[in-house]
């Protein structure tokens, strides 16, 4: 497998080559025969070895194309985006009872039985989402967090960000509070402004703190550059103005070193990033800020770092034109239909 070197293929071909990886060796097994697969630091080259094969003319069975295929794209996915962090929308219900304390408890009490870890796997990629809020609710410490950020400015910009969003959406705190020295973690609450001592259980709070808490765990305790933040439906449980907010917020982390995907339904913010591309180009920013919500310049987004697609019956079509306007069909069309109904009316 070859890939050109122009552009940012070669910036991707460079992180390849680069590429650290981790597992090194990586063996699938077919009866007495095994697939070796080697990739070495600094090596462009993938090496695969056939062991305990009798003959090089004995049929390899089929999975072993398939497993090597997936090493390689595996490695090609890491190289171009070493983490990604996939948060789905509230109504799967998954976060709010990742983020509850009885059944965590009672599945954290039980992993030491692989077999019973296994049986418990969630469908990918939900079950990223699950651990990764039970990692943070493990191992996360705020305090060591802001001494990274004191070395790290990015890490400052993520925390910022969580802040952010505690003062102008959740208008509230997510808390860890430690409750087990044993199993060693932490329950998670939120704390209404201006309701010191009156925590609410994830569970119990309103879907908007259900839906918002797993991004503000991320932004607060293990997000760094580079990542691919994928958010399924971010407007799902918001308020129009929140919509708002949230593209604000999401524009802040793509300056910030965070690639982006969001897929959506809404026109709020389909809308609005464009008029974060518009504000981009202006040269008043700051007094021209104070007209958005988040009253933030770093907000506004240069056109060149961002991509719009419209997916529909089957295919994918980029409706962000050279000077900056969004088509989008069918969605735009909704709304005026309904205008033109009360009119006609």
């Amino acid at each position: 497998m070859q890939l050109d070197y122009d552009d940012i293929i070669k910036e991707w071909s460079e992180a390849v080559y680069s590429r650290k990886v981790s597992y090194g060796v990586a063996y699938i097994t077919h009866g007495s025969m095994k697939l070796k697969i080697i990739k070495e630091n600094g090596d462009p080259i993938i090496k695969f070895y056939i062991i305990g094969r009798e003959s090089d003319l004995d049929i390899l069975p089929p999975y072993f194309k398939i497993a090597a295929a997936d090493i390689i794209f595996q490695i090609l996915r890491q190289s171009l985006c070493p983490r990604v962090i996939y948060l789905p929308p509230e109504r799967v219900a998954y976060a709010a009872l990742a983020l509850g304390s009885g059944i965590f408890e009672d599945r954290v009490s039980r992993y030491s039985d692989i077999r019973l870890m296994d049986s418990l796997r969630l469908a990918y990629p939900i079950s990223d989402m699950m651990d990764m809020i039970r990692e943070i609710r493990m191992w996360g410490n705020i305090d060591k967090r802001r001494r990274f950020a004191l070395s790290d400015p990015a890490i400052q910009k993520f925390l910022d960000a969580a802040d952010i969003m505690k003062m102008d959406l959740l208008k509230g705190e997510i808390l860890l509070v430690p409750v087990d020295s044993e199993i060693k973690h932490s329950k998670v609450t939120y704390q209404p402004k201006g309701a010191e001592g009156q925590a609410l259980e994830i569970p119990a709070a309103s879907s908007l703190v259900k839906a918002l808490s797993p991004f503000y765990l991320y932004l607060t305790y293990i997000a760094r550059p580079g990542d691919l933040l994928v958010i399924d439906e971010p407007e799902m449980n918001l308020h129009p103005e929140a919509q708002a907010r949230i593209i604000e917020l999401l524009s802040i982390l793509a300056n910030a070193g965070i690639k982006v995907l969001v897929t959506t339904h809404s026109p709020y913010i389909v809308d609005h990033l464009a008029n974060l591309i518009k504000a981009s180009e202006l040269d008043n920013r700051d007094k021209v800020a104070q007209s958005f919500y988040l009253k933030r310049s770093e907000a506004f987004i240069a056109q060149e770092k961002v991509s719009i697609y419209l997916f529909e019956e089957g295919k994918a079509k980029n409706i962000l034109s050279e000077d900056g306007m969004i088509d989008w069909g069918t969605f735009g069309d909704v709304s005026d239909r309904l205008s033109q109904i009360y009119f006609e009316l």
